[in-house]
């Protein structure tokens, strides 16, 4: 028996009274505060509004609102429903609302995290819109444990949910700082000074050629949607690095370095595995004396080149022209190799550390929503 449920046990072994929101709080709503307002008004106190990024802050202006200790909710959007505990001076637009814990007999810790769980559950879906207004949130139905098992719980659950952060902002550093030394090797591997080798066994000077003079560099075709399966057969790669869907046949044979054209122009990609280029895809083909890996590190170690000759506008493209007219350094194959084999292994690193870094942290958020939810379960009177 843990020290909760020993105080349960305690003060309130016949479970305990539940009371609707409205009777503990007074429940209001924001104000509109538009992007002019923000604009006009800028200054030091956070206005909140419905998105979740940011801590849902929308920008800053120089008056407040509120001051004190407050819950707030999101009331319409993707993220309706979404509880937040504010303290200090802020805004919130209109539609975020306002929780102001008015019984003494409820710790707003405690109702944070209560309706973190069940405010949830009464958000609306209909008409494409999510909501959840004032009039159903003053319906939810809140327990009131003795004060002393609400102060055991918060002080768990504060533990719990420094720890988690704690350790997402560990993962994220490690991540950060792997990416870092994977750019800072690549960069300094294909920094051949003087356009000769740092490799001591290949002294000789370097030559440099435009890509478009030493590969072959080919647009694919379009593909028709209605002929994409989700899973089987090939990739079709067209305006992300993500495919568009699976084909029955391709165009490209694995080993081959592509470029996006557009969307997502720019983006330099490899596929191991033979693939279909649509049309927004140009896919090199390299020459006996060019190791299409090799390319497709030394591209990646010139994305800033690929970025700043995109062409804005409302679908960004990147012109065939930029792709020919790039300097490609021609190191032996010997060299070429050595250099795939080291920044291969810095990628899978970045690579392994990128895929696994969500899935632990989804681990430790369910492990914290486990115990959460043990905590706040309750029998009703």
């Amino acid at each position: 028996m843990n020290s909760v449920e020993k105080l349960i046990q305690q003060l309130c072994p016949e479970g305990v009274e539940f009371k609707e929101l409205g009777e503990l709080c007074s429940i209001s709503r924001g104000r509109v505060i538009s992007k002019i307002d923000l604009r006009d008004n800028a200054g030091i106190y956070p206005v909140y509004s419905s998105q979740t990024a940011n801590n849902g802050e929308l920008g800053k202006i120089s008056t407040y609102d509120y001051d004190g200790d407050y819950l707030t909710w999101t009331t319409d959007g993707a993220y309706a429903g979404t509880i937040f505990h504010r303290k200090g001076k802020f805004n919130i637009t209109n539609v975020c609302g306002l929780i102001d814990v008015k019984d003494e007999n409820i710790l707003i810790g405690f109702l944070y995290y209560w309706l973190s769980i069940e405010a949830k559950k009464h958000v609306s879906y209909g008409m494409g819109n999510p909501k959840l207004m004032s009039n159903v949130m003053t319906k939810i139905l809140i327990p009131l444990p003795p004060l002393p098992v609400q102060e055991k719980i918060v002080e768990i659950l504060d533990k719990f949910a420094e720890l988690e952060a704690e350790l997402e902002a560990e993962l994220e550093a490690e991540l950060e700082a792997r990416k870092k030394q994977y750019a800072f090797y690549r960069e300094k591997l294909f920094c051949f000074n003087g356009k000769e080798s740092e490799s001591s066994n290949n002294p000789a000077r370097i030559v440099y050629k435009k890509l478009g003079d030493v590969c072959e560099i080919e647009r694919g075709k379009r593909v028709v949607r209605n002929q994409l399966h989700t899973s089987e057969g090939f990739p079709v790669f067209q305006n992300s690095l993500t495919p568009l869907g699976f084909y029955d046949k391709c165009n490209c044979k694995g080993n081959t370095t592509f470029v996006i054209g557009a969307g997502a122009a720019g983006k330099i990609g490899y596929s191991y595995n033979d693939f279909w280029a649509a049309d927004d895809c140009y896919y090199i083909i390299c020459p006996n004396n060019l190791n299409s890996r090799f390319l497709y590190h030394c591209l990646m170690n010139s994305q800033s080149y690929f970025n700043s000759r995109v062409r804005k506008a409302s679908i960004p493209r990147l012109a065939r022209v930029v792709i020919e007219r790039f300097d490609i350094p021609l190191p032996p194959l010997s060299e070429q190799e050595r250099i795939v084999s080291i920044l291969d292994r810095f990628e899978s690193l970045t690579t392994s550390l990128t895929e696994g870094l969500p899935a632990e942290i989804k681990a430790r958020r369910q492990q914290y929503e486990y115990y959460r939810d043990r905590l706040l379960t309750f029998k009703r009177k």
